[in-house]
């Protein structure tokens, strides 16, 4: 057995202790001889539970779901693993299952207006059945003769016929060979209708850039101007279509959180005051005790419409994007921290008072890791600001980011220096920049979903749930987005759920939402031989030459730069001539891996380990994990990502 961790934080029991105190139970007074038969019987099965985990290697199995970034496998169910003792060579993956972090919130993305309105307006058969694809919990599937599998390479499927290899047909021995099938004969595969379990959604208080229209009473929930009582707030414009779409999502999925952003304040409440629509995109928030009590209360009344509606608001950010302030057409305000934080106390204390303190919470920031290369635009300093103010602190419950410029490295700092706070990766959209699908899957695998996950993130929200075939409805001119893509895009003339095209956010989010429940706990994960010192000391010591010259995994052939510390943990370092892009430290030295990954813990009743991988590669890259020492399994990873699940 190679040991994974230089200083667990459990030593295991290895056998010799177990033989101690089989020693000492024998310095006890000779029980009768049944007694003694019994109690060597429960002994043997003590020893037999440290070598297995519990459970004998006959019925430890992982799942194995699968996606290569040639599209040819796209999250299906393989053939299971056999779990089995550790690997006698240095894993390439270790797990320490007894060490835990964060608790995962879920994964998901926004209902945006133009979203809901995509979704509620399609046929009703199209609608049902995309809502149970997005938000049903995902089946969990046994090995068994119950779930078919087809196979794409073997002319398998041919005899599948009703979803079962008859056991009479001549292929049924080929597909057993090859791993393809149960030894009753019956296939597995990931049924087309899954759920994908979505988890969180994000809303926006008003209009975004993606709404159906921008005009007086659409804006926000108070467009009359001067009504400082709040006399004619109304959030009735969401009950046509928003949320009935909510609500049924919900219903689907009754632990589902919600987090709600605005992009705006009311215009009257901005100065300069603007006008509706064409000054939406800009101004701050007035500078007086009224425009900022006003804009408190605002939230509030929010939160109460929709918990009376049927909604419940989990959490609040203050705004969206708060270093925006000149977006012409599209809708934002300049909120500075000093701003935010003054508003978030004023804003926690009326939730506190309306009852809602516990059940609503506060997320500061909402904006990007970092500046992208615009020192106008803030990054980690502001949420670091907002949370060093000890009046705002007590009320902001953590900090919600968004991947337009920066590294989802910068959240490992701001977590190190608040511990007890949250984070939430809120927003990020793919789109006609993201390049091809195989370079776009990688890149949501390793940053926004296994990347946020490894420094400390709660949640990963895509932006858009579902928008048209014309990348929208969306809002015109100004910094407004023309090449957004939705999870999904649902065409306006779809007549059945076959019309709709999975992309490929769908697939990334399908990695970990389908598998990794709310609740979840993050478990400690390494590579390779534990080592726990910082990015730099690791490479140095080992003398993987990540200070010279190396290329890139995820560049062209012959691409070279270098890398230095990031002062991070989580074994990172980083590609400093691409906006200090993370990437597994060692992985291009003699004793690393390329591979990137992360672990979970499942809450009961399912209580099972998940382990995430993906393959940056251009080439099959073999892997072997150890789990807390005493279990072991090996697999063969292509071009792609792995979701690989046993019982814990």
């Amino acid at each position: 057995m190679f040991a994974c961790w230089v200083q667990p934080q459990q030593p295991l029991p290895p056998t010799p202790k177990c033989l101690v105190a089989v020693d000492k139970m024998q310095a006890i007074a000779s029980p009768p001889p049944a007694s003694r038969t019994l109690l060597l019987l429960l002994l043997l099965l003590l020893l037999l539970a440290f070598a297995t985990g519990g459970v004998t290697s006959d019925e430890a199995i992982a799942r194995v779901y699968l996606t290569t970034t040639d599209q040819r496998i796209l999250f299906e169910l393989q053939p299971p693993i056999q779990l089995g003792p550790p690997p006698a060579a240095p894993p390439t993956i270790c797990i320490n299952t007894t060490t835990r972090h964060q608790r995962m919130v879920g994964f998901g993305a926004a209902i945006t207006d133009a979203a809901a309105w995509v979704l509620h307006s399609s046929p009703p058969a199209v609608y049902e059945s995309v809502m149970k694809l997005l938000f049903a919990p995902f089946p969990r599937h046994t090995p068994s003769k119950s779930v078919a599998w087809a196979d794409r390479d073997t002319g398998c499927a041919a005899a599948v016929g009703s979803g079962l290899l008859s056991c009479a047909t001549d292929l049924c021995p080929t597909c057993l060979r090859a791993g393809l099938c149960d030894n009753t004969c019956g296939f597995f595969k990931v049924p087309a209708d899954m759920g994908l379990g979505i988890s969180v959604l994000r809303i926006a208080m008003g209009v975004s850039d993606f709404s159906m229209s921008y005009g007086p009473g659409n804006v926000t929930y108070a467009d009359t101007p001067g009504d400082w009582a709040l006399a004619h707030f109304s959030t009735d414009h969401d009950d046509v279509y928003i949320l009935p779409v909510l609500r049924q999502a919900r219903l689907l999925n009754p632990g589902l959180k919600i987090i709600a952003s605005p992009w705006t304040a009311p215009v009257w409440l901005k100065d300069p005051p603007g006008r509706i629509p064409d000054q939406i995109g800009g101004g701050t928030l007035l500078d007086t005790e009224q425009a900022y009590d006003t804009y408190a209360a605002y939230f509030v009344r929010f939160v109460q419409d929709y918990v009376r509606k049927g909604v419940p608001v989990d959490y609040i950010t203050l705004q969206n994007e708060p270093g925006h302030g000149g977006c012409g057409t599209m809708p934002c305000m300049l909120l500075p921290v000093a701003a935010e934080a003054r508003l978030a106390v004023l804003v926690g204390k009326k939730l506190a008072a309306a009852g809602l303190g516990n059940a609503t919470r506060i997320l500061g920031y909402d904006h990007n890791w970092g500046n992208g290369g615009h020192p106008s635009q803030p990054g980690p300093e502001y949420p670091i600001a907002l949370l060093n103010n000890t009046t705002a602190d007590a009320f902001v419950a953590g900090v919600a980011w968004h991947c337009y410029g920066g590294a989802v490295t910068a959240q490992t700092p701001v977590h190190n220096l608040f511990p007890t706070k949250e984070a939430h990766l809120t927003e990020c959209s793919g789109g006609t920049w993201s390049g091809p699908w195989a370079s776009n899957f990688v890149n949501n695998m390793q940053q926004l979903l296994i990347g946020n996950a490894n420094n400390w993130g709660q949640s990963t929200l895509f932006w858009n749930m579902a928008l048209d075939e014309h990348a929208g409805p969306h809002c015109q001119g100004g910094a407004c987005c023309t090449g957004c893509r939705g999870v999904i895009t649902v065409p306006n003339n779809a007549s059945t759920v076959a019309d709709v095209t999975r992309n490929v956010e769908f697939y990334s989010l399908a990695h970990l939402s389908a598998l990794v429940t709310q609740g979840s706990q993050r478990i400690e994960t390494v590579a390779p031989a534990g080592h726990t010192a910082g990015c730099g000391d690791y490479c140095s010591s080992t003398g993987c030459g990540w200070t010279k010259q190396y290329s890139c995994p995820w560049a062209p052939p012959g691409t070279s730069g270098h890398a230095s510390n990031d002062g991070s943990v989580g074994y990172t370092c980083c590609c400093v001539d691409r906006s200090r892009e993370a990437q597994p430290c060692g992985g291009n030295s003699s004793t690393g891996t390329p591979l990137v990954f992360t672990a979970f813990a499942t809450p009961s009743p399912s209580s099972e380990i998940v382990l995430v991988v993906v393959n940056p590669t251009q080439s099959n890259q073999t892997m072997s994990v150890e789990v807390d020492g005493t279990v072991g399994f090996g697999f063969v990873l292509p071009p792609g990502a792995v979701t690989l699940v046993w019982d814990a």
